[in-house]
């Protein structure tokens, strides 16, 4: 069985998660391959990068779009020519911006350019929890704008599982990630919906990853196999599988 995490992280300062720490869940779970993501007070794009770079064919990045940086398009550009890069973040509350911020919009046009998918986190949490950035229909007006663009919605666009799937039915090029929400809304309601949308939207546009480390690996695995367990193998090989390994060119 071939499994690849499209959702994890790793720090930079070591206290949280590591490097190390994730490469032996990956050897304990049979985990082929995991796409590590940067973000601002997790870990930067240059150094993950060169420790996907050290760990070659393992583990690959995901860069976010670093706007604190007046260079930040060149350091963009320059990051999707690395080997490593596999793709880019959004994430509005780490980064403090609105998706109908100008400089989003170009981080766009540049990953369109170059062929990046694009992950966009719209988790309402903490501060800017009000923010219009947090909501799956967001998304429509950039899927809209960028069609060539394949969209994934972090954490399945939760709690707003019903937007996330009318907002995949109008637009062919948005996919839906299930990391973080099967154990955070562990025994609330909202999870019974999600084999219901997997089934409306087709199980090919929906990609596992786990959120290490918010989660081990084997945790968050096993409460995608006790959700997903009478599934048909085939659409199983593509949640877990075959949907990341065509999204990202791995």
């Amino acid at each position: 069985m071939h499994i690849i995490d499209a959702h994890t992280h790793i720090y930079e300062n070591g206290l949280h998660g590591g490097g190390d720490q994730l490469l032996a869940q990956m050897h304990e779970t049979d985990t082929e391959k995991s796409i590590v993501i940067a973000l601002p007070d997790i870990c930067s794009n240059k150094w993950l990068l060169a420790e996907c770079e050290y760990h070659s064919g393992k583990i690959f990045a995901m860069v976010f779009p670093d706007f604190s940086q007046q260079t930040w398009e060149l350091d963009l550009e320059n990051n999707f020519l690395h080997k490593c890069c596999v793709g880019m973040k959004i994430h509005p509350r780490s980064q403090n911006i609105e998706l109908d911020d100008q400089r989003v919009e170009r981080a766009l046009e540049i990953a369109e350019q170059y062929d990046m998918p694009v992950e966009v986190d719209v988790f309402p949490w903490g501060s800017r929890l009000n923010s219009p950035s947090l909501s799956p229909f967001v998304l429509h007006p950039l899927a809209q704008k960028f069609p060539k663009t394949k969209f994934i919605v972090a954490h399945c666009g939760a709690p707003q599982l019903m937007e996330t799937m009318l907002l995949a039915k109008s637009n062919k090029n948005i996919y839906v990630d299930i990391s973080f929400f099967l154990e955070y809304f562990n025994g609330f309601s909202i999870i019974q919906d999600l084999l219901p949308l997997c089934k409306k939207v087709g199980y090919g546009r929906f990609i596992y990853g786990s959120d290490f480390p918010a989660y081990t690996l084997e945790q968050y695995f096993t409460a995608m196999q006790a959700v997903f367990k009478n599934i048909p193998y085939g659409d199983w090989e593509m949640l877990t599988y075959l949907n990341s390994k065509e999204i990202f060119n791995l």
